[in-house]
């Protein structure tokens, strides 16, 4: 593996309002409304230019992460531990490109950041990444990425957001759900074959999938639903791909692309942004953590700092009243050491640190080279609680016996499992 693809990816709204103010502005410039078409272009050019931003945020708060280089022999462990070493790298090499379009040639803003599966390790060697890192770290700086992007446009151009339907983002006022929906034929596609992967699963398993396998069969739908992409000399200009898109808002019989930066920019002012500072600032913090930690054991048993702060974010208010970079990036890994602090009494950790001195030779960040630095694992009391409660009634010898037909029917999963068997004549 030569690269490593860490794409950042802007919500559909979004997209369609850099559309629309290339649309408005291309209305202008035909009407000879210089002023107009210029301004339009200027907040397009603004969208790109936050996005790039949040995108090299993303690529750097992994890269915080990630920065250890596997050493030595990492295959077969035992209780957990192997042979191999951890060793402090550099930086990394990242390759950029922008793209405004999916493969189905709607509008779609997305950064293809492309790293190089090397980095130059302290002691002048080059190594490749540590995968397992990369993977894990994604999702906290998905969220930082993501949150970077929102509050510098709220800031410049008075975006106003709102948690999406399925509350695991947030989109742009703005922009109707007409609009989203006739341009996301991709996720249409992608959602169509998942649900036929994931029923062809449950009739093979008789179970639903875990969030591994389903992670794992919407790759599948990803990859299967992919078409070719377009040949360099068949690409249309961006004149006729704005005229494409303006006349499927025409078929569809919804508003057009370019009546969205009318309903989107500009909808917070400045007092507007001060009271999302003041709300943000006498927010129960507590209380946001707990649900977030609700959060993350309806998933799991235990759980990583980085998921931790993906749904410490999508508890928090869609606004902070136009935060800084460095202020984002403050203020959920503060939220996120504050959940997982000892002395708070909300986590247990399952990772233990070492239990003797080690030579300074063998250790770095005040950790043995012999760990994994980005593997930590979290639970919280009430779930090892729940657990253990769960072991005690299973070792009882002396209660109730239930047939399985009947516990599977009092739990449903015999109603279930009826419901998906083919007919039997």
């Amino acid at each position: 593996l030569q690269f490593m693809d860490m794409t950042f990816s802007a919500h559909k709204s979004l997209t369609l309002t850099h559309a629309g103010l290339l649309a408005l502005a291309r209305r202008a410039e035909e009407a000879g409304n210089v002023d107009q078409a210029r301004a339009a272009r200027a907040a397009a050019d603004e969208i790109l230019s936050a996005l790039k931003e949040a995108a090299g945020v993303a690529v750097d708060e992994v890269r915080q992460v990630a920065s250890s280089a596997r050493v030595g022999y990492h295959g077969k462990k035992i209780n957990g531990v192997g042979t191999g070493r951890w060793a402090p790298a550099g930086d990394w090499v990242v390759a950029s490109f922008l793209q405004h379009t999916n493969r189905n040639g709607d509008p779609q803003l997305h950064i293809h950041q492309a790293v190089l599966n090397r980095q130059l390790c302290a002691d002048g060697v080059w190594r490749s990444l540590d995968g397992q890192a990369v993977y894990r770290a994604r999702e906290a700086a998905s969220a930082i990425a993501e949150r970077t992007l929102m509050e510098r446009l709220t800031r410049t151009l008075g975006l106003r957001w709102t948690p999406s339907a399925d509350g695991q983002n947030f989109q742009v006022e703005g922009v109707s759900a007409e609009q989203i929906t006739e341009f996301s034929t991709r996720r249409v596609e992608v959602k169509g074959h998942l649900a036929e992967l994931v029923e062809a699963y449950e009739r093979k398993h008789d179970r639903k999938p875990s969030p591994r396998t389903l992670y794992i069969l919407a790759q599948q739908a990803t990859k299967a639903t992919k078409t070719a992409k377009t040949k360099l000399d068949k690409v249309p200009t961006a004149n006729e791909e704005l005229a494409e898109w303006e006349a499927r808002t025409t078929r569809a019989e919804i508003d057009s692309l370019a009546s969205i930066p009318g309903r989107a920019l500009f909808q917070v002012n400045e007092a507007e942004r001060d009271h999302a500072a003041a709300r943000l600032a006498d927010l129960d913090m507590d209380r946001t953590i707990q649900m977030a930690l609700a959060d993350c054991q309806k998933a799991k048993s235990t759980f990583s700092r980085y998921e931790l702060t993906r749904h410490i974010s999508r508890h928090l208010p869609a606004s902070f009243g136009g935060l800084e970079t460095a202020q984002v990036r403050a203020l959920l890994h503060e939220m996120t050491e504050d959940a997982l602090a000892p002395q708070g009494g909300r986590v247990l950790r399952y990772t233990v640190p070492d239990v003797v001195a080690l030579p300074h030779d063998l250790t770095h960040n005040g950790q043995s080279v012999f760990r994994d630095p980005s593997y930590e694992r979290f639970s919280t009391p009430e779930m090892l609680d729940a657990e253990q409660q769960f072991l005690r009634s299973a070792a009882q010898v002396d209660s109730t016996f239930v047939p399985a037909e009947i516990a599977s029917d009092r739990i449903g999963y015999g109603a279930q499992r009826r419901s998906s068997a083919p007919d039997q004549e």
